[in-house]
C-alpha cells in the first residue's frame, strides 16, 4: 500500500496529490484538493481496478469547482494544518498549489510561502479550485468554503479519478507540495507587521 490511513490524514502523500491531480485536471481548475479523511482506503501496487477506486471512495461524493480569493485559499490552508501533527481528516491534500507550514506556530498562523502555479499567492486574486461537495458546504470545519460560488459540477470523485487515471496512469506523482519547516523569522516579523497595521 502507498500509505497508511492515519498518515493521510496529517502529511502529503502519493495517492491524496493523485486524486487531487485528477479533480483539478478533469476540471480544468486552477487547484484540487481532497481532505485525507475523504479517502478510505490505499491504491495497491501493480494494477488498479474500479473497485480498487470504489474502496478508496465509498461515499458518493461529486466535485464541484467554486471561486475562491487568495485570502480564503490562505485561511483554508491554515485550517488544513491547524492540529499539526496530529491527526486530523480534514488535512489536505493539494494540487496546482505548494507551501510551507511551521507546526511551532500558533494555530492561524502556521502557513507561509505559497505558491500558485508558478506565482505567490496573490490575496486579492480570485482563483478557481475543485474539491468534494462534502468541503464545499463545511465539512471538516471548512465553513470559510460555504459561500463560494459554484460554477461547476462534474461527476463523483471515483468516476473523476478513473477517467484520470485511464488517461495519464500513475507516473510523476511526488509528494513534497507542502513542506514543514520552520516559519523564517522575516516572515514572522512580517506577518506580525501587517496584523498590527490591519488591526
Amino acid at each position: 500500500d502507498l500509505h497508511s490511513f492515519p498518515t493521510r490524514r496529517s502529511s502529503d502523500l502519493v495517492v491524496g496529490n493523485l486524486c487531487a491531480d485528477a479533480f483539478r485536471e478533469e476540471t480544468g481548475a486552477e487547484i484540487g484538493v481532497i481532505n485525507g479523511g475523504g479517502m478510505r482506503n490505499d491504491l495497491p501496487a501493480g494494477d488498479v481496478t474500479r473497485g480498487d477506486i470504489m474502496a478508496i471512495f465509498p461515499f458518493g461524493n461529486t466535485i464541484q469547482v467554486a471561486k475562491l480569493s487568495g485570502n480564503i485559499l490562505h485561511e483554508m490552508l491554515e485550517h488544513s494544518v491547524f492540529n499539526s501533527p496530529e491527526s486530523f481528516g480534514g488535512f489536505l491534500h493539494v494540487s496546482g498549489l505548494t507551501f510551507s507550514f511551521d507546526p511551532e506556530q500558533p494555530p492561524g498562523h502556521r502557513v507561509y510561502d505559497i505558491e500558485v502555479g508558478d506565482a505567490p499567492l496573490d490575496p486579492n486574486r480570485t482563483y478557481t479550485m475543485a474539491a468534494t461537495d462534502f468541503l464545499f458546504i463545511g465539512g471538516d470545519g471548512y465553513f470559510m468554503l460555504k459561500p463560494l460560488p459554484i460554477v461547476g459540477e462534474f461527476d463523483t470523485a471515483e468516476t473523476l479519478l478513473v477517467e484520470y487515471l485511464n488517461k495519464t496512469g500513475m507516473e510523476d506523482i511526488e509528494p513534497g507540495r507542502i513542506t514543514v519547516a520552520p516559519r523564517p523569522a522575516e516572515e514572522t516579523d512580517s506577518t506580525e507587521d501587517e496584523e498590527r497595521d490591519a488591526a
